[in-house]
């Protein structure tokens, strides 16, 4: 690593990043398409039952779920070296989206059918790609790409499919889920987010040293205490339960870890102990940012939080694919 990271560098952006994502945090729940002051908190009443059982879940779901998003697309673009990869990219969130659908439409009797079915089918995507990227050395960087995108068209197409031959009256709200909607947040979803976040945050945040050494080649990282083998595996264990848990509840919401780690490389730089840290802070001011804008552009109704990651997104991501592409061909 060319700097150096002092102590005083490392508590400087992460109270930095914290103090703004806890602000907006703070802020999120006041702001709808009702807004509500703090007189109205303060005595009972319908706007004090929403802010205590929906906006609060609401505005804490965003934060951890995003902050959630975009640690793990800057595990997977660390493991895989590779810039342009997180779940969305990669076809692991539109691959558990189908098994989450298909669960819905056609196993809605048995519970938690619509979490193990979307388990199920975020790890198998995720053991293909991680055995694509080991056994040839030298994948290049866009094949990783077109197999994820290769993954999610089937998966789209087929998800398709299931919608014209599946019962039409459920069809209005499994459409708002595939767009990734945080509208069915509640206390109760707060909690399956941190079943699943939890898991990923801690341990991504045991290795931040571990995934600087991943620069090097696997010998360096071997004879300086680094497994490499074995922290790629559990990166992609946690990275596909995470993601397999929020498709469920929320539905695929796409770009967040394509988006905040590569902005936070370039403010932060590529240390990962400081770079972790300010995406994941970062990753959640952005989803609550998104969520609010969601809340406040269409009153009465809302607009899902997918459908903005994804207008923001996919010309962010066009960038770097045509930008890395020019680099390659120099």
């Amino acid at each position: 690593m060319k700097t150096i990271l002092t102590r005083k560098k490392f508590f400087f952006s992460f109270f930095l990043h914290a103090a703004l994502a806890f602000g907006v945090l703070a802020a999120a729940p006041f702001i709808g398409s009702v807004d509500i002051g703090l007189s109205d908190i303060l005595k009972e009443g319908v706007l004090r039952e929403i802010f205590l059982n929906y906006r609060i879940p609401r505005a804490l779901t965003a934060f951890f779920l995003g902050g959630a998003l975009s640690l793990s697309g800057a595990v997977l673009q660390s493991t895989l070296k590779n810039p342009l990869v997180e779940p969305y990219t990669l076809g692991i969130s539109s691959v558990s989206a189908l098994g989450a659908y298909l669960a819905a439409t056609y196993l809605s009797s048995l519970a938690f059918s619509g979490i193990f079915f979307s388990l199920v089918f975020s790890a198998v995507t995720t053991v293909f790609i991680y055995t694509a990227s080991t056994r040839k050395k030298t994948f290049a960087i866009h094949d990783l790409v077109l197999a994820g995108i290769t993954l999610s068209i089937f998966a789209g197409s087929t998800i398709t499919f299931l919608r014209f031959v599946s019962n039409p009256f459920s069809a209005g709200t499994l459409d708002r889920w595939l767009t990734g909607s945080l509208a069915f947040s509640s206390w109760k979803t707060l909690a399956g987010t941190a079943l699943f976040s939890v898991p990923l945050i801690f341990y991504t945040a045991s290795k931040m040293n571990s995934y600087n050494c991943l620069y090097f080649a696997d010998e360096i990282s071997f004879s300086r205490g680094v497994n490499v083998q074995s922290l790629q595996k559990y990166s992609f264990l946690f990275v596909s339960l995470f993601v397999a848990g929020s498709v469920a509840f929320f539905g695929p919401i796409g770009f967040v870890g394509l988006i905040i780690p590569h902005i936070e490389r370039n403010i932060s730089g590529h240390d990962y102990r400081t770079m972790l840290p300010a995406s994941f802070f970062s990753g959640a001011v952005f989803l609550s940012v998104a969520d609010v804008i969601c809340r406040k552009a269409v009153q009465p109704a809302e607009l899902p939080v997918g459908i903005v990651t994804a207008l923001l997104g996919a010309p962010f991501f066009l960038y770097l694919l045509l930008f890395n592409k020019s680099k390659e061909n120099h």
